[in-house]
């Protein structure tokens, strides 16, 4: 096994600690996915979406300086490297994680990224130096997210863009646990209900409970304007174009309907305004005065 091997399985086995009572067999799929992470279908779906709101808000196209808050191992600020010229950095507290992104952006000989070790309450990083910084499913294990996106508002140049992307607290599943949850439920009860399903509690005490409203809210108080919420965008465009719907065959089946399509339409907007979706991928922008 490779040092490169060795510190993706360690990542991919330790990394929860056990707090989320994840199966030994999905842990080693995760393992096995983790080792080409940059080129997954899903890393690079989320690198373009990433690149495509921020050149939206810059108005610029060419190279850009990009920040990953919480990088862990990688993939995704590799991926995000490779899409043309832009100069990634990574700030990742785990030593270990910041070693094995490293020797994965070293694979690739014409891309520019590079990893420090470091928080995302306390970036060690001077101010404007970054045209876009970019976390995902970060924001609900940190400390404090309003130091965290106080930070990003610092690093950035003015007129450059912060893209969040974590789930959802409002939707009643647990992406961790992967299991029903109710939405918002008081952390002690929490605790009951995880036992309950013979789950290890100690995993939601670490999470922060996010929701478009806090999320737009923590943007607000940090000093960001043009806050917008692209899921709400995503889904829109799915249901004006069938053929982005994946894995729900009777949906598409079902829309093609006139009445039940209607029907549809408008419960799924009403949910969606409601903010009772997945996951949040919102964006917003930095004051250029």
């Amino acid at each position: 096994m490779t040092e490169f091997e060795k510190l993706i399985h360690e990542y991919s086995f330790f990394y929860d600690k056990g707090l989320f009572s994840q199966k030994t067999s999905k842990l080693e799929q995760r393992y096995r996915e983790y080792l080409n992470l940059e080129n997954l279908a899903s890393t690079k779906e989320t690198a373009q979406l990433i690149a495509k709101v921020a050149n939206r808000h810059l108005k610029k196209t060419g190279p850009i300086d990009a920040l990953e808050i919480g990088s862990g191992i990688g993939g995704l600020a590799v991926a995000m490297a490779r899409l043309g010229n832009r100069h990634v950095t990574g700030i990742e507290p785990e030593a270990p994680a910041v070693k094995a992104s490293s020797l994965r952006a070293q694979k690739y000989k014409n891309i520019k990224a590079e990893f420090i070790q470091g928080y995302g309450e306390k970036i060690p990083l001077p101010d404007r130096s970054f045209d876009l910084a970019y976390t995902q499913s970060v924001l609900e294990h940190v400390t404090d997210i309003q130091k965290v996106i106080s930070e990003a508002y610092r690093v950035l140049r003015p007129g450059g863009v912060i893209y969040i992307e974590t789930p959802n607290y409002l939707w009643p599943v647990e992406q961790h646990y992967k299991t029903f949850f109710p939405p918002l439920l008081l952390k002690p009860l929490a605790r009951l209900y995880l036992r309950l399903r013979k789950k290890n509690p100690d995993g939601i005490n670490t999470l922060n409970y996010v929701t478009p409203i806090n999320i737009r809210r923590y943007l607000k108080k940090a000093g960001f304007i043009n806050i917008t919420d692209n899921t709400l965008e995503e889904y829109a465009g799915k249901l004006n174009d069938l053929s982005r719907i994946k894995h729900r065959r009777y949906l598409r089946v079902l829309l093609k309907i006139p009445l039940a399509s209607s029907i549809i339409s408008g419960v799924i907007h009403s949910l969606l305004k409601l903010g009772l979706y997945p996951g949040l991928k919102m964006s917003a922008q930095k004051n250029i005065i």
